[in-house]
């Protein structure tokens, strides 16, 4: 596999316990009530994700992305992967159960292929800003769950 060069990480906690934020972040078709950037999302086979999980997100702006699982860790972590034009884009999303009860998610973005360190600046900006919008949305719908 080619080399992966990090192209963004947030760590955040949220106020939910985490079977309910892993629970939460498993409905990948809900994403689009608290990710502004995320229209829709079609998972395969339907349902909250699993080792098998394929899906196809459509952004806003009507880009469309696609991932297939690579890592599966219930309560732990999952990572998809999924194509940006020539390069792959790794997606790692990690659960830490917190001893007051929350959670703290920490998610890290990664390129790898061809030219993946030429684009990574400019992918981490406008990635990061879909990411940080969405991050506080996330927190507040998860804090009702509480």
């Amino acid at each position: 596999m080619a080399e992966k060069l990090q192209a963004l990480v947030r760590r955040f906690a949220v106020e939910a316990s985490l079977d309910e934020a892993w629970r939460e972040l498993a409905d990948v078709e809900g994403w689009p009530s608290w990710a502004p950037h995320i229209r829709k999302v079609r998972v395969d086979p339907a349902g909250p994700l699993g080792p098998e999980s394929r899906g196809r997100l459509t952004l806003r702006g009507g880009l469309r992305s696609t991932f297939r699982m690579a890592t599966w860790e219930p309560q732990r972590r999952w990572t998809w992967v999924g194509p940006l034009a020539w390069l792959r884009v790794h997606y790692d999303h990690r659960f830490e159960r917190e001893p007051s009860g929350g959670t703290n998610l920490i998610w890290t973005v990664s390129l790898s292929g061809p030219g993946a360190s030429v684009v990574r600046g400019a992918f981490s900006r406008a990635y990061g800003r879909n990411v940080d919008r969405a991050i506080p949305q996330l927190q507040r719908k998860l804090a009702r769950q509480v």
